[in-house]
């Protein structure tokens, strides 16, 4: 392991997990009161990667993380007690939420692995993977005119991938039916946080079989799997580097 990836590594292992309160009021005056799956309240500040994903020091050796704690305000999204509970259910999620764009994401992981590996083809020396921030999804989305330059975050689709709602007269939404398991509820919502945590995420429950009516992202998203999984080539120029690079979240040990 290279000095900055023993730096990153003990970044994340030694950080907060917890949510700080001064996080928690920021997490909610950026995105509301309510859950921001469902709609209800109260809500709890939660993990997106949880406290205890065995991964995530890995992730962010990797690069496919921009933050270097889960306690990092890029982590944090606003939920009920239940849709926390459903989306932390790994084995058996809930919901996800994935960036509209993932096509922007395969785009910057195919550039990067490009230019990672000629430099070290030219130079014998290996450059980090550079996977896009918060900030940087969002300036993207607003010079795609897809949202306003005052936006907190980029636009998030959810995906419930089955119906973990109460079925009590009185209690299910009108129309809940129409969207489960599938798109819904409504279209898609903006987020503050870090687009390459939802991704992993995503990444982690791919090969459930939760999966319906989800259409084509679910393509999108093996198709980032394997961009991630990809190592660069042994180097040849002497300087003894070897082959470096790899993938994205196992998902194990989600806790939020």
């Amino acid at each position: 392991m290279s000095g900055q990836d023993e730096d990153a590594a003990s970044v994340a292992s030694s950080g907060p997990s917890a949510f700080s309160q001064s996080v928690k009021q920021r997490v909610a005056k950026l995105d509301g009161a309510y859950c921001w799956q469902c709609g209800a309240t109260p809500v709890q500040i939660c993990h997106v990667i949880g406290k205890k994903d065995n991964s995530f020091k890995r992730m962010v050796q990797d690069g496919v993380i921009s933050f270097t704690t889960v306690g990092d305000p890029d982590n944090a999204i606003p939920l009920c007690g239940l849709c926390h509970a459903n989306f932390d259910d790994i084995s058996y999620p809930g919901f996800i939420f994935l960036p509209t764009d993932l096509q922007f994401f395969i785009d910057i992981e195919e550039r990067n692995f490009a230019a990672r590996k000629a430099r070290l083809q030219a130079t014998g020396q290996y450059q980090p993977r550079l996977s896009p921030s918060a900030e940087q999804y969002l300036v993207q989305q607003i010079q795609e005119g897809v949202i306003p330059e005052n936006a907190i975050g980029g636009l998030y689709q959810r995906y419930t991938l089955r119906n973990y709602f109460p079925s009590e007269p009185g209690v299910t939404a009108p129309g809940l039916d129409t969207w489960i398991p599938g798109r819904g509820p409504e279209g898609p919502k903006h987020w503050h946080g870090a687009p390459m945590a939802a991704i992993n995420r995503g990444l982690a429950v791919l090969g459930q079989l939760v999966w319906k009516n989800i259409g084509e992202e679910k393509g999108l998203l093996r198709r980032l799997q394997d961009l991630y999984e990809r190592e660069l080539p042994t180097n040849n120029t002497g300087t003894g580097a070897a082959a470096v690079g790899g993938g994205g979240s196992s998902g194990t040990g989600q806790e939020h």
